[in-house]
């Protein structure tokens, strides 16, 4: 008979707690993070969850600054220009 391997995984943690926990690392290391540090921290996380995490941060940044509709309008009211400096 065939043995069966059985990968055993950790429950998946709240993703506000990951998220509120990448925050206080930010807020740790105000000259910015990177991955290796976010799971030197948190090693149980994926990094599936990691990039959800990270992506729904800059995400509630973008839209809570007003970037998304500013960007739109800037690039619908300005095309950009292209010159060459000899």
């Amino acid at each position: 008979m065939a043995e069966v391997k059985v990968k055993v995984q950790p429950p998946d943690a709240d993703p506000v707690e990951i998220e509120n926990r990448i925050i206080e690392l930010c807020h740790q290391f105000p000259h910015g993070i990177t991955d290796q540090v976010i799971q030197n921290e948190m090693p149980h996380i994926e990094a599936q969850q990691r990039a959800v995490a990270i992506n729904r941060l800059l995400s509630m940044m973008t839209n809570a600054l007003g970037l998304n509709s500013a960007i739109v309008s800037r690039k619908s009211l300005n095309p950009p220009r292209v010159s060459w400096i000899s």
